[in-house]
C-alpha cells in the first residue's frame, strides 16, 4: 500500500514537470519521426519549473506595491518613449557667413481701429517704402475669441479689459478661431495678417493712422486707438520648436497719441534634422510705450536690425539600442526598488506586530498575576 501511494505521488510529480520530456517524446511518436540522441538530454532540460502552492505567501502589501510599480513603470516610460521622439538639440554660434537678399516676414496683428483708417508700410536702410498694407490681408473684426469661450474682447464695446484678460483670452485661442470670415461692416477693430518679403537689412515695419506719417487724408485725434494684440510674428520659415517672444501678447492704452515701440534683434538660424536644413531666423525683443506730443507720430513701430552671429540648431536623437538599454534599465531597477521596498514593509511589520504580541502577552500575565492575587486572599 505504502509502495503503491510512494509510486503514485512519484508519477503526480513526474506529470506536473514533464514539459521538456513530454514534448519530445510526443515528437519521437509522429510517424516517421527520427530519433536523435541528443534528445534524452534535451528531455533533461526544464524551464518551467513550478512552485508549490504551499510556498507560495499572498499578502494585500505585495497587490499594492505591484500596482504601484505598474504605475511608476508606465510614468517613467511614457518620458522616456517622449525624450526619444522629440530628441535633444545643440546649439552653436558661428559668425554669419550666409549671403542672402529678402527674409519673410509673418504678421498676425489686431488693431482697435477701423481697416480703412490704417496705414501699414515697412521702411529698411535700402531707403525703399514697401506698402505692406497692399500686400497683407486686411478683416475688419468686432471681438477675439470663439464663442464657446467664457471670455473674449469685444471691441465694439466701449470697455477694453485689462491686459491680463487679453493674454488669457489668447491662451485659449485656437488658430481656426481666427479664419478669414469675409468683410465685417462697421467693424471697430482690424485684423492685419500675411506673409511679406523685406529686404534682409535693419529697417521698420510700422502701422500708423492715415495723415500721420503717410497719405492726404486726416484722421481725427479722438478716433486713434492703438490698442493692439499680437497673435503672430516671426521672421523666416515656420520650424516647430521654434519660439517667438511677441506671440499671443498685446498692449492696450486709453491715450489717442501713443506709440508703441519694439526693438527686435534678429538671429540668422539654421536648423539640421538628418539631413534636412531649415534656414530660418529667431529673435530677442525689447519694447518701450509712451504717450507722445502732437508733433510725433503716433502708432505701432516694429525696428528690426540683423545680427552678425548665426545660430546652429542640430537636432539629435539617441540611437534605438540606447533607447532599449534605458527602457531595461529602468524596468530592472523598478523591480529591485519594489522588492527592497517590500522586504522592509515585511520587516517593519514584523517588528510592530511583535511588539504588539509582546505587550498583548505581557497584559495578559498581569491579568492572570492579579486574578492568581486575589483568590490568594480568599
Amino acid at each position: 500500500m505504502h509502495n503503491s501511494k510512494a509510486r503514485a505521488s512519484s508519477q503526480e510529480i513526474q506529470e506536473e514537470f514533464c514539459v521538456g520530456s513530454c514534448i519530445m517524446e510526443y515528437f519521437e511518436a509522429q510517424p516517421g519521426a527520427r530519433k536523435f540522441p541528443a534528445f534524452p538530454a534535451v528531455k533533461k532540460l526544464d524551464f518551467f519549473r513550478k512552485i508549490e502552492p504551499s510556498y507560495i505567501e499572498k499578502s494585500s502589501k505585495g497587490g499594492i506595491l505591484t500596482i504601484l510599480w505598474s504605475i511608476f513603470l508606465v510614468i517613467f516610460l511614457w518620458r522616456e518613449i517622449g525624450m526619444y521622439r522629440r530628441g535633444k538639440e545643440e546649439h552653436q554660434f558661428n559668425i554669419e557667413k550666409e549671403v542672402m537678399e529678402h527674409m519673410k516676414l509673418n504678421v498676425d496683428i489686431v488693431v482697435f481701429m477701423p481697416c480703412d483708417v490704417i496705414d501699414v508700410n515697412v521702411k529698411d536702410a535700402t531707403s525703399e517704402l514697401i506698402l505692406a498694407g497692399e500686400t497683407l490681408k486686411k478683416e475688419g473684426v468686432r471681438r477675439v475669441g470663439a464663442l464657446f469661450e467664457t471670455e473674449s474682447i469685444d471691441f465694439s464695446s466701449k470697455h477694453i479689459p485689462p491686459i491680463q484678460t487679453v493674454k488669457q483670452v489668447f491662451r485659449r485661442l485656437k488658430e481656426e478661431e481666427l479664419k478669414p470670415k469675409g468683410h465685417v461692416k462697421d467693424a471697430p477693430a482690424c485684423r492685419i495678417y500675411g506673409s511679406i518679403d523685406i529686404h534682409r537689412v535693419h529697417g521698420n515695419f510700422h502701422i500708423t493712422a492715415q495723415g500721420h506719417g503717410y497719405g492726404i487724408k486726416h484722421l481725427s485725434h479722438d478716433q486713434m486707438n492703438f490698442t493692439h494684440i499680437i497673435r503672430h510674428f516671426s521672421f523666416g520659415k515656420h520650424y516647430s520648436s521654434i519660439i517667438s517672444p511677441l506671440d499671443n501678447t498685446g498692449r492696450i492704452t486709453d491715450h489717442n497719441f501713443y506709440l508703441f515701440q519694439y526693438y527686435i534683434s534678429i538671429i540668422p538660424t539654421t536648423y539640421v534634422k538628418g539631413n534636412k536644413r531649415l534656414l530660418t531666423n529667431k529673435y530677442s525683443v525689447k519694447e518701450k510705450s509712451s504717450e507722445i506730443d502732437y508733433y510725433n507720430v503716433p502708432g505701432i513701430v516694429f525696428l528690426y536690425d540683423i545680427e552678425p552671429i548665426s545660430l546652429l540648431v542640430v537636432e539629435k536623437r539617441d540611437p534605438f539600442l540606447r533607447f532599449l538599454i534605458r527602457i531595461f534599465t529602468i524596468i530592472g531597477g523598478l523591480i529591485l526598488f519594489t522588492e527592497w521596498l517590500y522586504k522592509f514593509t515585511n520587516q517593519l511589520s514584523k517588528i510592530i506586530n511583535y511588539k504588539k504580541g509582546y505587550l498583548h502577552d505581557r497584559t495578559m500575565e498581569k491579568h492572570i498575576d492579579e486574578k492568581n492575587t486575589d483568590s490568594t486572599y480568599l
